[in-house]
């Protein structure tokens, strides 16, 4: 049915042009087989077989108005031109009139109905991130979060929620963690990024927090009230600002377009609950005249405030803000954190962090670690699956190099928990910046180890090597740690080398099979100058062919060096 919301197109078709009565055959066109398809018999809108008149018994679920009456079939077209159908199901909660063309076949875009930002309209398109480049495309990116196996009955059902009230808070919320809560399933191929210190009692003050006073006077709230809802800041169908902030907040509306990721714009959110200054409690001391908000006019909030509560400072008390008779550039006076130059970004920036040297170690038949480097500090996340990243892992400290020897905390890494033995996984990893600026890496797979087979080698990195001119060739010996068998089988060893960090064909190596823990090679010439290589090693028990993890990976290089003094 083309112009009207339907369900997915699903199970065994009940086309109009196949259905009888006890008059004519109903004669089915585009419009009248998609009808069918989604439950819709001839006798939904007629009476009996084949005559034009509506029912008068149907009434749609969803806006309680009946098909029947006069007018409800207005033809603005003949000789096959568009024909509407004002009926209740094409103007659903006050929108537009949908045409219907009654030949050209289904199914239509969700967002053809689903509109957003049309003021009134009921429901609206979601500002989550939907495709739109098909019908199919834009179907089935709603259908991620949206059963739509019953659309006209008036209720709303989520995937993996179930049905709910939207206009219930407290169903809205559980909507929304069960997503955001840290794993949820991947919405159009994206992972929902986790709700950090929400209802933690040191996390957000719109979680569990009373407050302390610094936000100036609230307007329609009392301090050390419950947590508040999603739904009082945040609108999934009814955004046009970053983080989904609602347009309408607190009965005041929130202009589009007026918040980004960074946190420029922000203040027009808070200042529809906090009234006066937004750190009233610094003017109130005594130390402040004004207001001492630090940066310029465009100020990146979520900077310094977000979901995690008060990030990237520490709150003052007034044990140690100021101390008295103590410097200001004194770290143990708190002052010295505003007053530093530089603290502050001047100017908001929206480069997202970049990602290198990512790596799983101990991979375990129920658990592994992901390490990863940024280029700044960053958070460190992992979105992981089974086929698909639909779950996600992690933490919101700020850091930049990956966990391992020589690098001392704070540092990134992520272990994955509760996996299945012998599965492979894929992954990726995510960092934001403080200024919430995020990437996303490519996918990568490992396979927990089968807890039947040997545990995971341990290698020795082979040194980078100069080679005098003109050297043609240089042995390289590869080693590794002996693991047993849990069966007490043979065990043996396999080398993969290349020349990608991924071992994607083709292969300087791969193999053979050996009980040794050793390997040598020799390279030529006419394989390394300028390149890099990269090898690992795994484990297998030679009766059963159980095979362990991938060892961790390795790189090395070797050059010429001219051995003549001067």
């Amino acid at each position: 049915m083309n112009g009207a919301p339907r369900s997915a197109d699903s199970g065994t078709s009940r086309a109009a042009a196949t259905a009888t009565a006890d008059g004519p055959v109903c004669r089915g066109t585009g419009a009248h087989d998609k009808h069918g398809l989604v439950g819709f018999g001839c006798s939904t809108c007629h009476e009996c077989g084949g005559l034009m008149q509506f029912s008068s018994t149907f009434t749609l679920p969803t806006s309680g108005a009946s098909i029947s009456g006069p007018g409800n079939v207005v033809t603005v077209g003949v000789n096959g031109a568009p024909t509407t159908c004002s009926v209740a199901c094409h103007n659903v909660g006050g929108l537009a009139t949908q045409p219907v063309d009654w030949s050209t076949p289904g199914p239509l875009a969700c967002s053809s109905c689903h509109s957003q930002g049309q003021s009134g309209a009921f429901p609206a398109r979601s500002s989550h991130g939907v495709d739109s480049s098909s019908a199919t495309a834009n179907r089935a990116a709603c259908q991620n979060c949206h059963d739509t196996s019953n659309h006209v009955s008036g209720t709303v059902v989520i995937q993996g929620v179930g049905a709910l009230d939207p206009n219930d808070p407290a169903q809205v919320d559980g909507a929304c963690k069960k997503c955001h809560g840290g794993r949820g399933a991947a919405v159009a191929g994206k992972t929902p990024p986790l709700l950090v210190g929400y209802a933690a009692a040191d996390g957000d003050f719109h979680g569990a927090r009373a407050g302390t006073g610094f936000g100036g006077s609230l307007i329609g709230y009392a301090r050390g009230a419950d947590p508040l809802p999603c739904m009082a800041c945040h609108d999934a169908h009814q955004s046009s600002n970053a983080f989904l902030f609602a347009s309408t907040v607190n009965t005041s509306p929130v202009a589009d377009a007026t918040i980004n990721r960074a946190g420029v714009g922000a203040e027009a959110l808070c200042e529809r609950c906090h009234s006066g200054a937004r750190h009233a409690g610094c003017s109130a001391a005594g130390c402040h005249t004004t207001d001492p908000v630090p940066g310029g006019a465009n100020k990146p909030c979520f900077f310094c405030h977000g979901h995690e509560g008060i990030v990237n400072f520490r709150l003052p008390t007034w044990a140690d803000h100021p101390v008295p008779g103590m410097a200001i550039s004194d770290p143990n006076n708190y002052c010295w954190h505003c007053h530093s130059t530089g603290w502050f970004p001047a100017t908001p920036e929206y480069v997202a962090p970049t990602v290198s040297a990512v790596a799983v170690t101990g991979i375990a038949a129920t658990s592994a670690t992901v390490r990863w480097n940024t280029n700044e500090k960053a958070t460190s996340y992992v979105e992981w699956g089974v086929g698909t990243p639909s779950n996600v892992d992690g933490n919101g400290v700020l850091v930049t190099q990956a966990c391992g020897a020589g690098v001392n905390p704070p540092c990134r890494e992520v272990t994955l928990t509760g996996l299945a033995p012998a599965t492979q996984y894929v992954y990726r990893v995510r960092s934001s910046d403080a200024l919430r600026n995020v990437t996303v890496s490519q996918s990568y797979t490992f396979t927990t180890s089968d807890p039947n087979a040997p545990g995971q080698p341990s290698i020795t990195a082979v040194p980078d090597g100069a080679v005098p001119y003109p050297e043609t060739s240089v042995p390289v010996t590869f080693q590794w740690s002996a693991v047993a068998d849990p069966n007490g089988d043979p065990v043996e060893y396999r080398v993969q080398i290349s020349t990608t960090p991924g071992f994607t064909a083709p292969l300087v190596l791969d193999g053979p099979w050996t009980p040794s823990t050793t390997y040598s090679r020799t390279f030529t010439a006419t394989e390394w100058p300028g390149t890099t290589y990269y090898w690992r090693v795994q484990a297998r028990d030679a009766v059963h062919d159980l095979r362990s993890p991938w060892s961790s990976v390795d790189a090395f290089g070797i050059w010429w060096y001219d051995p003549m003094p001067y």
